[in-house]
């Protein structure tokens, strides 16, 4: 059927403003994103050393790349994640793969002083995780924000990061592929949906 100029024209200025402001919060976004990265081991973009990685941005890191995908995973705020005990066992194994990642790194030479970090790591970002997830309360995810609103996310930089280093240094990161995969696949859906969406159309005057 045909759509009323008037719907057509409501519907067209509805669209720009909703693309204003989604301008807006994915620049926002993207600027968080990129300072994040800019801090991660082998990505060559102007990072810091690694001790400097580990103490000021590995639990920031860490939690974009475990705790969001499972928000996202399961379309659910941070505090319904902090009550979810399937999720939480979940998210200790994720901070287990993403420590033995981070202690095999080749910033790291000494191979045995490799073995006795991830322990320390994985006991220390799970401290710094939780306890950022308990201050986050009711606050959302943006990442899972904007895969409800079938928008693309940062997984590939970020969880994807960690799966490519564990992959490369053959350390097992099957639980971060499984979650990464699930959101990619949760945000194919939900952009299905979105398509399939019938707009509202009024009849025409007679």
């Amino acid at each position: 059927g045909l759509t009323h100029p008037l719907t057509a024209s409501i519907k067209h200025n509805r669209r720009n403003v909703e693309m204003s402001a989604n301008k807006e919060r994915s620049s926002a976004y993207w600027r968080a994103t990129l300072r994040l990265l800019t801090a991660m081991p082998g990505l060559s973009a102007g990072g810091s050393p690694l001790s400097s990685f580990y103490k000021h941005k590995l639990p920031a890191t860490a939690f974009r790349a475990i705790v969001d995908p499972l928000a996202a995973m399961l379309d659910c705020n941070y505090e319904k994640l902090a009550q979810n005990r399937s999720a939480l066992a979940l998210m200790d194994r994720l901070i287990g793969e993403v420590a033995s990642v981070i202690a095999r790194l080749p910033e790291c030479t000494d191979r045995e002083r490799q073995a006795r970090q991830v322990t320390g790591i994985a006991s220390s970002l799970r401290k710094e995780v939780l306890l950022k997830l308990r201050l986050m309360r009711s606050a959302d995810s943006p990442m899972r924000s904007r895969l409800s609103r079938g928008y693309d996310t940062d997984l590939d930089y970020t969880v994807g990061y960690f799966v490519r280093r564990g992959r490369e240094l053959r350390v097992d990161v099957s639980g971060l592929e499984a979650v990464m995969f699930a959101a990619k696949a949760k945000l194919v859906e939900t952009k299905k949906e979105r398509e399939d969406e019938v707009p509202l159309v009024l009849p025409l005057p007679e």
